[in-house]
């Protein structure tokens, strides 16, 4: 019996070990979980405008209207050393103030020819503008006070390379007064028996479109 109340003894120590770890296990936990809530409580505080800050964007438009019959009118029957003239208003429309006006020309024909890509055979062109004033289309005459913002150049350059018109600012409604001078310069050729020449200027075509570009004014920073 000796061995038997040892045995019983021990089973009910070790039991007695078992329920004390665990209530120090528990107990340890909810310490914890008691520690961690702790820490992830804080104070906050906000602040707001009570007036909403009203926010909205300008708008940068270029919008060119026809002065006469402008660029709807064909040219046609071109000799050397004719002049004709287009004009043709643009307009920056928008909110915002644009600047650097640029000026490049596409020729869409599908196989363009020496009207379009020959610096000293095809087309020269003028831009000159009318400041202040605008251009009557019948007479070519300004009311204001005519500049030449680009000197005659090859159609060829001015397709190969946006040229300035207007370095400077372009406020918001300010019309621009163009007049356009298409240019086929003076030049010699003979036709023979009815045949023309190689490399003839005669009989040619082209597609032109002129295309002006302006840019947003310089950002600014603005305090209130």
């Amino acid at each position: 019996m000796l061995f038997g109340n040892e045995f019983s003894g021990l089973k009910n120590l070790g039991s007695g070990l078992v329920v004390k770890t665990s209530v120090l296990v528990v107990a340890l936990l909810v310490g914890a979980s008691a520690i961690s809530s702790g820490a992830s409580a804080s104070l906050d505080a906000i602040a707001f405008n009570s007036n909403a800050q009203s926010i909205s964007s300008g708008t940068l438009k270029l919008e060119a209207s026809e002065s006469g019959t402008g660029f709807t009118a064909a040219i046609s029957n071109l000799a050397p050393g004719d002049t004709s003239t287009r004009f043709v208003n643009y307009t920056n429309s928008g909110t915002l103030a644009g600047r650097a006006l640029t000026i490049q020309a596409v020729d869409s024909t599908t196989s363009p020819t020496l009207l379009t890509t020959s610096a000293t055979k095809g087309l020269f062109v003028t831009v000159t503008r009318c400041g202040g004033g605008s251009w009557n289309s019948s007479t070519g005459a300004c009311s204001g006070t005519p500049s030449v913002l680009l000197v005659a150049t090859p159609i060829t350059t001015v397709i190969s390379t946006a040229q300035s018109l207007v370095a400077g600012a372009l406020t918001s409604g300010e019309v621009v007064a163009l007049k356009f001078e298409i240019v086929l310069p003076d030049q010699s050729e003979t036709t023979t028996n009815g045949v023309l020449p190689a490399s003839s200027i005669q009989n040619l075509s082209a597609l032109l479109q002129f295309r002006l570009r302006e840019v947003q004014r310089a950002a600014v920073v603005t305090n209130a």
